[in-house]
């Protein structure tokens, strides 16, 4: 059809009202400043765990230097030059979390918030953040996070225990309920077996039923 033909040539689609044509919704772009705005936001996730409560960004701190310092064992067994970060016989965790900070992350966050005013609050967490890798050292922080995951760890057992001990209740609850039902069944089954055979006795004696 015309509206058809136009549809393949302009972008106009067929409509269903009596063949009227109606032109085609375009997908939305993404592009300038909002395709910058995601790309910041985006990064700002990537490096936020310093601007997270103080117990998550030390251990995320752990996590990250455990990654890079295997890293750098691996090169060092293999006889290859030890990237400088991940070498654990040069590096300190709380030092990389500091240079970090001072040289991607608040300059990072300080544009963000000029751009993006309602993420300013950003930079008072990360200045509270970085003012307290002042007080740790590499032992300290260490300890910390051991104590935290041994926390956790204990927590998870006994949540485990918990959850396994309803299920045992529920399960001998429901068991129980079960043999009640059945023992019920079996009652009513005799009775019924019984009336049948007071009514065939009734017949062989000339009762109501032979009548």
């Amino acid at each position: 059809t015309a509206a058809a033909t136009a549809a393949a040539a302009g972008g106009v689609a067929e409509g269903g009202g009596g063949g009227t044509a109606t032109p085609a919704t375009p997908a939305p772009a993404v592009g300038g400043d909002a395709l910058l705005h995601m790309q910041l936001l985006l990064k700002c996730a990537d490096i936020s765990n310093v601007l997270k409560p103080l117990p998550v960004a030390k251990e995320w701190a752990v996590c990250i230097t455990d990654e890079f310092f295997a890293q750098g064992e691996l090169e060092r067994a293999n006889g290859l030059e030890v990237t400088p970060m991940c070498d654990s016989l040069a590096q300190s965790r709380v030092g990389m979390q500091k240079g970090f900070i001072d040289f991607v992350v608040r300059p990072f966050i300080a544009g963000l918030g000029r751009l993006l005013p309602g993420l300013q609050t950003l930079g008072g967490l990360l200045a509270a953040n970085r003012a307290s890798w002042d007080d740790n050292d590499d032992e300290e922080l260490l300890t910390t996070v051991n104590a935290l995951r041994a926390a956790r760890a204990v927590a998870t057992d006994r949540a485990a225990a918990e959850r396994a001990a309803a299920m045992a209740a529920a399960a001998a609850a429901a068991a129980a309920v079960a043999l009640e039902v059945g023992d019920g069944g079996g009652d009513g089954s005799g009775r019924r077996r019984s009336s049948a055979s007071d009514s065939a006795s009734g017949d062989d004696n000339g009762g109501p039923g032979g009548r």
